[in-house]
């Protein structure tokens, strides 16, 4: 049975809706065309810390969006990392989900990989919160 949210949860939620609607309008403007986001919240909300569960629409929607798009927007003016994020990503979708990262992630905190022709933010529970400013800085060695 699929897990309900509690209510601060899902109020928490929905307040960053609109910082994850201007992050996906920043990220497409930057790569091109329009991108949507995907997140299983409930399964989020199951594996973080206690602490954290109240808050995983800001950390999701807004520190891991803003640092994913804060970052490829940088390295999108070089038109070669752009069309790369095209062409490994045509389904023009971002994915955050929880799971174990690549030897050689950031710390071993989180992992962008192009896993079913998405752009997937992996982040082991135990690193939820963790480095968010980072994610995406290193999407070059992804593509």
């Amino acid at each position: 049975m699929a897990t309900k949210l509690p209510l601060p949860t899902r109020k928490n939620i929905k307040e960053y809706e609109p910082k994850l609607k201007e992050h996906l309008d920043k990220f497409g403007q930057a790569i091109g065309g329009t991108w949507t986001f995907d997140c299983d919240f409930a399964a989020v909300y199951e594996a973080v810390a206690e602490d954290d569960k109240p808050r995983i629409g800001e950390v999701v929607y807004n520190m891991y969006m803003g640092a994913l798009t804060e970052n490829v927007c940088r390295l999108a003016q070089d038109e070669m990392v752009k069309e790369a994020i095209e062409e490994a990503a045509p389904n023009k979708k971002i994915v955050f989900m929880l799971g174990p990262v690549a030897d050689d992630a950031y710390e071993k905190t989180h992992d962008i990989n192009f896993n079913d022709d998405n752009l997937n933010i992996v982040v082991p529970p135990q690193s939820f919160w963790i480095n968010t400013h980072k994610v995406g800085e290193y999407i070059e060695k992804r593509l």
